[in-house]
């Protein structure tokens, strides 16, 4: 994730309803400069690693963006892409253990 003033921790919030999957992350982890921050490095590759899966099972209506300091992800729920997305979660929710000051992550609905 990149630097965004004044947000201080990277704050993830994952929503699984009857029409799919949103996922967002805000913020920057200040564990380190701009470029060389392990846990914003850590939080971005998960996504992206995610993304990447998705793409590959070829899901339709995946929507997704990433910019400097600020992710958004959106797609229909369905038991393939559902077990990516969710373990993507489990690696921020690891991630959120190691650096409690660092990364938030809220869910909400199924699989919370």
């Amino acid at each position: 994730m990149g630097e965004t003033e004044g947000n201080e921790m990277i704050e993830v919030k994952a929503r699984r309803d009857g029409a799919g999957w949103r996922v967002t992350m805000q913020g920057h982890a200040m564990m380190g400069t701009a470029g060389c921050d392990i846990v914003c490095a850590a939080a971005s590759m998960l996504l992206q690693a995610c993304v990447y899966g998705l793409q590959k099972l070829n899901v339709e209506g995946l929507c997704w963006r990433m910019e400097k300091g600020e992710a958004d992800l959106r797609l229909p729920g369905g038991d393939r892409q559902d077990g990516r997305v969710e373990a993507m979660l489990d690696g921020l929710e690891l991630l959120s253990t190691a650096y409690p000051q660092a990364v938030r992550i809220t869910r909400e609905g199924a699989g919370q």
